[in-house]
């Protein structure tokens, strides 16, 4: 009775760990922003929201390093490159977001702020992209150019994506 109940024991093992299962993404921030030359606060706390929200979402979450970006060939490349990290590291799905930002007089100073979001969700599988999608007019709040308030939002609409 012991060896069956060691067999039983494993079957039941294997059976409920294939059944135990978590989508992977995988993540790549390009940022277009005309007055810097390297990757702000900003786009790395949305990057690191993304990957913290994602994750508390019950995903496995992987990313590329942020990147800048000056024209659409750039895009186009970065987005071959971390389509082909996500491939290799077998993710399900592949999420570039473009974060645009403008020069706003805030007060008396200037300062870059957010002014649109592009982003395409794609399956790593077939290849398709399943949805793309551009954020824009955030109103005048400073809340809705908040980084970690859009990337909440933009979690919310790659989720529903993912579902369709």
């Amino acid at each position: 009775m012991g060896n069956f109940k060691k067999l039983l024991l494993s079957t039941i093992l294997i059976l409920a760990g294939s059944a135990v299962f978590a989508s992977q993404i995988a993540i790549q921030i390009v940022q277009h922003d005309e007055t810097s030359e390297e990757v702000c606060e900003q786009s790395f706390v949305i990057e690191d929201e993304l990957m913290n929200g994602f994750f508390e979402n019950g995903y496995i979450v992987t990313n590329s390093p942020a990147s800048i970006s000056k024209s659409e060939n750039t895009d186009s490349s970065l987005w071959y490159t971390g389509f082909g990290e996500a491939y290799d590291g077998y993710s399900d799905y592949f999420v570039q977001i473009k974060l645009y930002y403008s020069v706003e007089k805030v007060g008396i100073k200037e300062m870059s702020v957010i002014s649109r979001i592009d982003w395409s969700l794609t399956s790593v599988s077939s290849g398709t992209t399943l949805k793309n999608s551009s954020l824009r007019n955030f109103g005048e709040s400073s809340k809705n150019k908040d980084a970690k308030f859009l990337s909440k939002y933009l979690i919310n609409e790659i989720k529903q994506a993912i579902k369709a």
